[in-house]
């Protein structure tokens, strides 16, 4: 019975043992083919395939099939050299040390590999590229590579610097290069950078600059900004960048020392700032942006339409140019004709678009022989199309302050008037009825009287 006993024991206790070296075996030799990749790169690209091949995720074998058959081609055509190779095979191999059914991160790493094959980039950029992935797993570890990965794939595949809830930005038609092995750098040599939100973007054409996607920031050496935005023609107004940086998790950017062009108002460029955003809404008429702002306290800008002259400090607003006042003192516009003032209208600002001029606060002064007509804070528009300026007080009705009328000593009460500038009649009229009667008061400086039902287009005549 004892003796049956220690026969069984050891029986019982060899075949443990045998099935337990067994084991071992197998799974050394399973280490042994699956852990530690060949450093014979046409073996070592085998290898991933059947890594990828003998996946148990149904979705990576399927596009691993797709996938590999082309980069293998791509790889032994000499597409990467011995450096690169190397470094592709020691992340490999840091990736089956970490974890051995990491099937999906290697199919992404490998489709990066794949996009880079494909790229213009020069064996300088694969390099750095792949230098610098090679120390991120080694210093930062698998999660950080793993994002670094889903990163490189979106930047080489779409171009994509950034993306959040509501923006993206994004390089578009660009020569570019890795330019640091120890820094994730994009060198730009010539592009475009876009900000989209959903119903907006910002547009920077002709860049030239770096990329840090660390920072994530663009550190910008040219470039040019237009208003596109409101289909303004992009070969005459637009801005001209130097040196700036942008924050590229924000939908906005501020550049000094811009150069801005606006052809059709002035034939010579402005020097200030700029600033643009990318607006969550459908940009409108009221859009303020892009907004630049001259450096000069005061510009000339002559004719802005025919016999209109504007001086102030320049900027443009969204689609309409602006004459600002500055340090206390107001931006001016004259009337001319035959190199004769005519009238003077000063404000804190103009706003001027493809036909129209509009301020608010508005002091208007016509000379009259010594004398002359004047109002202060009215509200002006000008239409160019029909060359006519048409001033109104705030609250719209007659008896806001009187047009002061020095020349026939009458102070004139009425809802707003309004002047073909090329003609030499001024009309007093109720707003927005030009061709009603109207009540007006005329109130002399030596007595008072109302005139009712008066034809106000008979008020006045100006010679010069």
């Amino acid at each position: 019975m004892i003796t049956l006993n220690m026969k069984y024991f050891s029986i019982a206790r060899l075949t443990l043992i045998f099935v337990s070296v067994l084991f071992l075996c197998q799974n050394f030799a399973f280490a042994q083919e699956t852990e530690r990749f060949s450093n014979e790169s046409d073996i070592f690209i085998l290898q991933i395939q059947t890594v990828m091949q003998n996946s148990s995720n149904q979705l990576v074998k399927k596009k691993s099939d797709e996938l590999m058959p082309i980069l293998i081609e791509r790889w032994n055509s000499g597409r990467f050299n011995k450096v690169e190779k190397d470094n592709i095979k020691e992340i490999s191999q840091k990736m089956a040390d970490d974890n051995l059914n990491n099937d999906i991160l290697f199919y992404n790493f490998f489709n990066v590999v794949n996009d880079l094959a494909f790229s213009p980039l020069d064996h300088e950029s694969l390099s750095n590229f792949l230098i610098y992935s090679n120390n991120l797993y080694s210093q930062k570890g698998k999660i950080v590579f793993k994002n670094h990965v889903v990163y490189a794939t979106a930047f080489l595949e779409k171009q994509i610097l950034n993306t959040a809830s509501n923006l993206k930005w994004y390089l578009r038609d660009a020569k570019y290069k890795f330019s640091s092995s120890t820094e994730f750098l994009v060198n730009v040599e010539d592009g475009k950078i876009v900000c989209a939100s959903n119903n907006d973007s910002i547009v920077i054409s002709n860049v030239k600059g770096v990329f840090d996607r660390d920072k994530m920031s663009w550190n910008g050496n040219g470039g040019i900004s237009t208003w596109r935005r409101f289909k303004l023609d992009e070969s005459k107004v637009y801005a001209e960048l130097s040196k700036y940086t942008i924050n590229m998790k924000t939908i906005e950017f501020a550049a000094d020392s811009v150069l801005f062009f606006n052809k059709d108002a002035f034939n010579y460029p402005m020097l200030g700032r700029l600033n643009d955003k990318a607006y969550a809404n459908k940009p409108n008429a009221n859009t303020k942006f892009p907004l630049f702002v001259s450096y000069h306290e005061k510009s000339d800008i002559k004719n802005i339409f025919t016999n209109i002259n504007i001086n102030g400090s320049i900027g443009m607003q969204g689609a309409d140019l602006c004459a600002m006042g500055n340090n206390g003192e107001n931006a001016v516009l004259t009337i001319g004709r035959a190199d004769t003032i005519i009238a003077v209208l000063k404000s804190k600002s103009f706003i001027v678009n493809e036909s129209k001029i509009k301020s608010d606060a508005v002091t208007f002064y016509v000379p009259i022989a010594g004398d002359s007509l004047s109002h202060n804070g009215l509200t002006m528009q000008y239409d160019n199309n029909k060359r006519e300026i048409v001033l109104y007080g705030v609250s719209n009705k007659a008896g806001n302050g009187p047009f002061c009328d020095t020349y026939h000593k009458v102070n004139i009460f009425s809802e707003a008037l309004y002047w073909n500038i090329d003609d030499n009649m001024i009309r007093f009229n109720k707003l927005l009825s030009p061709n009603t009667e109207s009540s007006a008061y005329f109130k002399s400086m030596y007595f008072s009287k109302i005139l009712n039902g008066i034809d106000l287009k008979a008020w006045t005549t100006i010679t010069h």
